[in-house]
Protein backbone atom coordinates (compact mmCIF):
# COMPACT_ATOMS: atom_id res chain seq x y z
CA UNK A 1 0.00 0.00 0.00
CA UNK A 2 2.78 2.30 0.66
CA UNK A 3 4.35 1.74 -2.37
CA UNK A 4 1.05 2.34 -4.35
CA UNK A 5 1.23 5.62 -2.32
CA UNK A 6 4.77 6.57 -3.53
CA UNK A 7 4.23 5.65 -6.83
CA UNK A 8 1.39 7.93 -7.27
CA UNK A 9 3.42 10.90 -5.51
CA UNK A 10 5.63 10.38 -7.77
CA UNK A 11 3.42 9.79 -10.80
CA UNK A 12 1.83 13.66 -9.43
CA UNK A 13 5.33 15.39 -9.28
CA UNK A 14 6.37 14.12 -12.51
CA UNK A 15 2.87 15.63 -13.80
CA UNK A 16 3.24 18.93 -12.30
CA UNK A 17 6.64 19.49 -13.74
CA UNK A 18 5.39 18.32 -16.96
CA UNK A 19 2.99 20.85 -17.03
CA UNK A 20 5.32 23.97 -15.99
CA UNK A 21 7.10 22.51 -18.42
CA UNK A 22 4.59 23.00 -20.94
CA UNK A 23 3.28 26.38 -19.58
CA UNK A 24 7.39 27.21 -20.11
CA UNK A 25 7.62 26.56 -23.79
CA UNK A 26 4.22 24.66 -24.86
CA UNK A 27 2.55 27.56 -26.36
CA UNK A 28 5.70 28.60 -28.73
CA UNK A 29 6.48 24.49 -29.47
CA UNK A 30 2.79 24.66 -30.58
CA UNK A 31 3.05 27.39 -32.77
CA UNK A 32 6.22 26.14 -34.55
CA UNK A 33 4.07 22.49 -34.72
CA UNK A 34 1.19 24.55 -36.17
CA UNK A 35 3.61 26.29 -38.97
CA UNK A 36 5.67 23.38 -39.81
CA UNK A 37 3.39 20.36 -39.80
CA UNK A 38 -0.45 21.54 -40.41
CA UNK A 39 -1.86 19.98 -43.91
CA UNK A 40 -1.29 22.28 -46.62
CA UNK A 41 -4.10 22.53 -48.62
CA UNK A 42 -3.35 23.65 -52.30
CA UNK A 43 -5.38 26.08 -53.43
CA UNK A 44 -5.10 29.62 -55.51
CA UNK A 45 -7.09 32.72 -55.93
CA UNK A 46 -8.69 34.40 -58.87
CA UNK A 47 -8.21 38.07 -58.36
CA UNK A 48 -9.51 38.94 -61.69
CA UNK A 49 -12.35 37.07 -61.77
CA UNK A 50 -14.01 37.09 -58.05
CA UNK A 51 -17.28 36.50 -57.00
CA UNK A 52 -20.00 39.62 -57.89
CA UNK A 53 -19.21 42.23 -54.80
CA UNK A 54 -21.38 42.48 -52.19
CA UNK A 55 -22.24 46.38 -51.89
CA UNK A 56 -23.68 48.42 -48.85
CA UNK A 57 -23.58 52.31 -48.27
CA UNK A 58 -21.72 53.80 -45.38
CA UNK A 59 -21.78 57.16 -44.27
CA UNK A 60 -18.43 57.15 -43.71
CA UNK A 61 -14.81 56.40 -45.11
CA UNK A 62 -13.88 52.76 -44.39
CA UNK A 63 -10.37 52.17 -42.59
CA UNK A 64 -11.12 48.35 -40.58
CA UNK A 65 -14.27 46.24 -40.46
CA UNK A 66 -15.14 44.12 -38.36
CA UNK A 67 -19.31 41.69 -39.17
CA UNK A 68 -20.67 41.00 -36.31
CA UNK A 69 -22.90 38.86 -37.93
CA UNK A 70 -25.13 38.21 -41.12
CA UNK A 71 -26.55 42.03 -40.71
CA UNK A 72 -24.55 43.89 -38.32
CA UNK A 73 -20.97 45.91 -39.05
CA UNK A 74 -18.70 47.63 -37.21
CA UNK A 75 -16.28 49.88 -38.67
CA UNK A 76 -13.57 52.22 -38.25
CA UNK A 77 -13.93 55.74 -39.94
CA UNK A 78 -10.32 57.13 -41.60
CA UNK A 79 -11.23 60.80 -39.82
CA UNK A 80 -13.71 62.64 -37.86
CA UNK A 81 -14.55 60.12 -35.53
CA UNK A 82 -12.53 58.88 -32.45
CA UNK A 83 -14.80 55.49 -31.76
CA UNK A 84 -16.32 52.96 -34.12
CA UNK A 85 -19.72 52.90 -36.21
CA UNK A 86 -22.35 49.87 -35.50
CA UNK A 87 -24.28 49.82 -38.95
CA UNK A 88 -27.52 47.35 -39.21
CA UNK A 89 -27.73 46.00 -43.04
CA UNK A 90 -31.24 45.68 -42.43
CA UNK A 91 -32.68 48.71 -41.12
CA UNK A 92 -29.81 50.63 -42.36
CA UNK A 93 -29.36 52.29 -38.83
CA UNK A 94 -26.24 53.99 -37.92
CA UNK A 95 -25.01 54.73 -34.25
CA UNK A 96 -21.59 55.96 -32.89
CA UNK A 97 -19.72 53.98 -30.81
CA UNK A 98 -17.37 55.31 -28.20
CA UNK A 99 -16.23 52.24 -26.20
CA UNK A 100 -12.56 54.37 -25.00
CA UNK A 101 -12.96 57.61 -22.61
CA UNK A 102 -12.92 60.41 -24.63
CA UNK A 103 -9.05 61.19 -23.83
CA UNK A 104 -8.19 57.86 -25.93
CA UNK A 105 -8.67 57.60 -29.41
CA UNK A 106 -9.53 54.04 -31.14
CA UNK A 107 -6.67 53.32 -33.51
CA UNK A 108 -7.33 49.61 -34.69
CA UNK A 109 -9.41 47.11 -33.41
CA UNK A 110 -10.56 43.07 -34.21
CA UNK A 111 -13.65 41.30 -32.99
CA UNK A 112 -12.88 38.01 -31.67
CA UNK A 113 -15.63 35.62 -31.19
CA UNK A 114 -18.47 38.48 -29.21
CA UNK A 115 -15.40 40.16 -27.84
CA UNK A 116 -13.92 43.73 -29.44
CA UNK A 117 -10.33 44.14 -28.89
CA UNK A 118 -9.52 48.11 -29.28
CA UNK A 119 -6.04 49.63 -29.90
CA UNK A 120 -5.37 53.11 -28.81
CA UNK A 121 -2.37 55.73 -30.03
CA UNK A 122 -0.36 54.53 -27.24
CA UNK A 123 -0.50 50.76 -28.17
CA UNK A 124 -2.56 49.59 -25.16
CA UNK A 125 -4.90 47.21 -25.69
CA UNK A 126 -8.57 46.90 -24.32
CA UNK A 127 -11.18 44.27 -24.01
CA UNK A 128 -14.89 45.37 -25.06
CA UNK A 129 -18.06 43.43 -24.45
CA UNK A 130 -21.58 44.73 -25.96
CA UNK A 131 -22.79 47.43 -26.50
CA UNK A 132 -19.40 48.39 -26.81
CA UNK A 133 -19.83 51.28 -24.50
CA UNK A 134 -16.98 52.81 -22.49
CA UNK A 135 -18.61 51.06 -19.22
CA UNK A 136 -18.43 47.54 -20.81
CA UNK A 137 -14.19 48.38 -22.22
CA UNK A 138 -11.35 47.55 -19.97
CA UNK A 139 -7.88 47.79 -20.49
CA UNK A 140 -6.25 44.60 -20.62
CA UNK A 141 -2.68 44.94 -21.74
CA UNK A 142 0.24 44.84 -19.12
CA UNK A 143 3.23 46.12 -21.15
CA UNK A 144 3.91 48.33 -24.25
CA UNK A 145 5.87 47.76 -27.47
CA UNK A 146 8.61 49.98 -28.65
CA UNK A 147 6.69 49.88 -32.39
CA UNK A 148 3.82 51.27 -34.26
CA UNK A 149 1.29 49.04 -35.56
CA UNK A 150 0.14 49.64 -39.25
CA UNK A 151 -2.33 46.43 -39.79
CA UNK A 152 -3.56 43.33 -37.08
CA UNK A 153 -5.45 40.51 -37.41
CA UNK A 154 -6.27 37.56 -35.18
CA UNK A 155 -4.69 34.28 -35.37
CA UNK A 156 -7.23 32.08 -33.72
CA UNK A 157 -5.13 28.90 -33.09
CA UNK A 158 -2.50 30.14 -30.87
CA UNK A 159 -4.88 33.23 -29.56
CA UNK A 160 -3.03 36.04 -30.68
CA UNK A 161 -3.47 39.77 -32.41
CA UNK A 162 -0.49 39.45 -34.89
CA UNK A 163 0.33 42.96 -35.71
CA UNK A 164 2.71 44.52 -38.44
CA UNK A 165 5.15 47.32 -37.86
CA UNK A 166 7.35 49.83 -39.75
CA UNK A 167 10.86 49.24 -38.08
CA UNK A 168 11.92 52.70 -36.88
CA UNK A 169 15.59 53.60 -37.91
CA UNK A 170 17.99 53.45 -40.64
CA UNK A 171 16.31 50.75 -41.88
CA UNK A 172 13.24 52.23 -42.93
CA UNK A 173 12.46 49.39 -45.44
CA UNK A 174 12.35 46.76 -43.23
CA UNK A 175 9.00 44.97 -42.26
CA UNK A 176 8.25 43.01 -38.81
CA UNK A 177 5.13 40.96 -37.55
CA UNK A 178 5.16 40.82 -34.12
CA UNK A 179 2.67 39.37 -31.72
CA UNK A 180 0.02 40.26 -28.71
CA UNK A 181 -0.85 37.23 -26.37
CA UNK A 182 -4.86 37.22 -25.20
CA UNK A 183 -3.86 35.01 -22.74
CA UNK A 184 -0.76 36.10 -21.24
CA UNK A 185 -1.58 39.80 -21.30
CA UNK A 186 1.35 40.86 -22.45
CA UNK A 187 3.00 42.06 -26.18
CA UNK A 188 5.64 39.24 -27.46
CA UNK A 189 9.21 41.33 -27.82
CA UNK A 190 11.01 39.56 -30.39
CA UNK A 191 9.42 39.78 -33.69
CA UNK A 192 7.78 36.82 -35.66
CA UNK A 193 9.88 37.10 -38.82
CA UNK A 194 10.86 40.64 -40.95
CA UNK A 195 10.54 41.09 -43.90
CA UNK A 196 11.90 43.64 -46.50
CA UNK A 197 9.92 46.00 -48.84
CA UNK A 198 12.62 45.76 -51.67
CA UNK A 199 12.44 41.92 -51.42
CA UNK A 200 9.34 42.50 -52.62
CA UNK A 201 10.04 44.53 -55.52
CA UNK A 202 12.97 41.83 -56.52
CA UNK A 203 10.67 38.91 -56.16
CA UNK A 204 8.49 40.85 -58.95
CA UNK A 205 11.34 41.48 -60.94
CA UNK A 206 12.27 38.08 -61.16
CA UNK A 207 8.70 37.25 -62.10
CA UNK A 208 8.48 39.77 -64.87
CA UNK A 209 5.82 41.85 -62.99
CA UNK A 210 7.95 44.89 -62.69
CA UNK A 211 6.16 46.64 -65.36
CA UNK A 212 2.77 45.96 -64.15
CA UNK A 213 0.64 49.05 -63.65
CA UNK A 214 -0.54 50.13 -60.11
CA UNK A 215 -3.41 52.54 -60.89
CA UNK A 216 -1.88 54.88 -63.84
CA UNK A 217 1.98 54.48 -62.24
CA UNK A 218 4.61 51.65 -63.29
CA UNK A 219 6.34 49.80 -60.24
CA UNK A 220 9.60 51.35 -59.58
CA UNK A 221 12.23 50.29 -56.90
CA UNK A 222 11.59 53.66 -55.19
CA UNK A 223 7.92 54.47 -55.19
CA UNK A 224 5.85 51.67 -53.35
CA UNK A 225 6.64 52.37 -50.20
CA UNK A 226 4.85 48.39 -49.51
CA UNK A 227 3.73 49.03 -45.90
CA UNK A 228 0.97 46.73 -45.32
CA UNK A 229 -2.34 48.41 -43.87
CA UNK A 230 -4.14 45.09 -43.69
CA UNK A 231 -3.42 41.79 -42.77
CA UNK A 232 -5.01 38.03 -42.38
CA UNK A 233 -3.92 34.22 -41.87
CA UNK A 234 -5.33 31.51 -43.94
CA UNK A 235 -7.07 29.48 -41.67
CA UNK A 236 -5.99 26.22 -43.99
CA UNK A 237 -1.93 27.04 -44.39
CA UNK A 238 -1.36 29.61 -42.08
CA UNK A 239 0.07 31.64 -44.56
CA UNK A 240 0.05 35.42 -44.24
CA UNK A 241 -1.75 37.81 -46.50
CA UNK A 242 -0.93 41.68 -46.78
CA UNK A 243 -2.54 44.35 -48.32
CA UNK A 244 -0.75 47.68 -49.15
CA UNK A 245 -3.85 49.47 -50.37
CA UNK A 246 -1.46 52.50 -51.61
CA UNK A 247 -0.09 50.14 -54.37
CA UNK A 248 -3.16 47.95 -54.83
CA UNK A 249 -0.64 45.45 -53.75
CA UNK A 250 -1.61 41.92 -52.33
CA UNK A 251 1.28 39.78 -50.45
CA UNK A 252 1.86 36.00 -49.07
CA UNK A 253 3.82 34.86 -46.73
CA UNK A 254 4.79 31.63 -45.48
CA UNK A 255 4.55 31.58 -41.63
CA UNK A 256 8.07 32.41 -41.59
CA UNK A 257 8.43 34.82 -44.12
CA UNK A 258 8.89 33.54 -47.22
CA UNK A 259 7.01 35.30 -49.97
CA UNK A 260 4.85 32.77 -51.78
CA UNK A 261 3.69 35.06 -53.91
CA UNK A 262 2.51 38.84 -55.14
CA UNK A 263 -0.05 40.37 -57.46
CA UNK A 264 -1.31 43.62 -57.78
CA UNK A 265 -4.72 44.65 -57.50
CA UNK A 266 -7.05 46.05 -60.91
CA UNK A 267 -7.93 49.33 -60.54
CA UNK A 268 -11.06 48.98 -62.58
CA UNK A 269 -11.86 45.88 -60.01
CA UNK A 270 -10.75 47.40 -56.48
CA UNK A 271 -10.80 50.79 -56.70
CA UNK A 272 -9.58 51.37 -52.84
CA UNK A 273 -9.27 48.11 -50.98
CA UNK A 274 -9.20 48.47 -47.42
CA UNK A 275 -9.39 45.81 -45.18
CA UNK A 276 -9.12 41.81 -46.11
CA UNK A 277 -9.91 38.57 -43.85
CA UNK A 278 -10.90 34.95 -44.02
CA UNK A 279 -14.02 33.08 -43.41
CA UNK A 280 -13.48 29.31 -41.83
CA UNK A 281 -13.61 28.11 -45.60
CA UNK A 282 -10.54 29.72 -46.64
CA UNK A 283 -12.58 32.32 -48.72
CA UNK A 284 -10.83 35.41 -49.15
CA UNK A 285 -13.23 38.72 -48.50
CA UNK A 286 -11.39 42.44 -49.33
CA UNK A 287 -13.43 45.29 -48.66
CA UNK A 288 -13.69 47.73 -51.40
CA UNK A 289 -14.28 51.72 -50.56
CA UNK A 290 -16.04 53.82 -53.18
CA UNK A 291 -17.63 57.05 -52.08
CA UNK A 292 -20.21 56.05 -50.21
CA UNK A 293 -20.19 52.12 -50.92
CA UNK A 294 -18.53 49.65 -49.21
CA UNK A 295 -17.82 46.54 -51.02
CA UNK A 296 -17.27 42.73 -50.11
CA UNK A 297 -14.95 41.23 -52.99
CA UNK A 298 -14.94 37.65 -52.06
CA UNK A 299 -12.38 35.31 -53.70
CA UNK A 300 -13.34 31.66 -53.52
CA UNK A 301 -10.73 29.41 -52.21
CA UNK A 302 -9.81 26.65 -54.89
CA UNK A 303 -8.43 23.34 -53.38
CA UNK A 304 -7.14 22.25 -56.83
CA UNK A 305 -4.02 23.83 -58.79
CA UNK A 306 -5.15 24.78 -62.06
CA UNK A 307 -2.74 23.38 -64.10
CA UNK A 308 -0.62 25.80 -66.88
CA UNK A 309 -0.44 25.30 -70.41
CA UNK A 310 3.00 26.32 -70.08
CA UNK A 311 3.81 24.45 -66.97
CA UNK A 312 5.36 27.03 -64.96
CA UNK A 313 5.06 27.00 -61.66
CA UNK A 314 1.13 27.79 -60.46
CA UNK A 315 1.05 31.69 -58.83
CA UNK A 316 -0.73 31.44 -55.93
CA UNK A 317 -2.95 34.33 -57.38
CA UNK A 318 -3.64 31.84 -60.68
Amino acid sequence: MRAVHALSVVLATLSFLATKEFESFGIERFYEHQARYFKKEAGYFDVSHPDPFSRQSAFYQLHRFAALDSTHWLYKPQCCLRGLVFQSIDSNKVLNVNPLPESKEVVDFIHVDSMLYLIDEDMDVYQSSFPYDSLNTFQVSQNKPIWESSALCFHKPTKRIIFCAAKDGEEGRQRALYYYSLTKKRYHEEPIFYFDADEVLAFLERNNLLKSQVGQRKIQKNLPEVLPNAIAVHPKTNDFYMLSSKERMLMVFSPFGEILDVTQLEDNVYTNPTDLYFNDQGDLFIANENNDCISLVKLPWNRLWQSMTSKKETSLFN
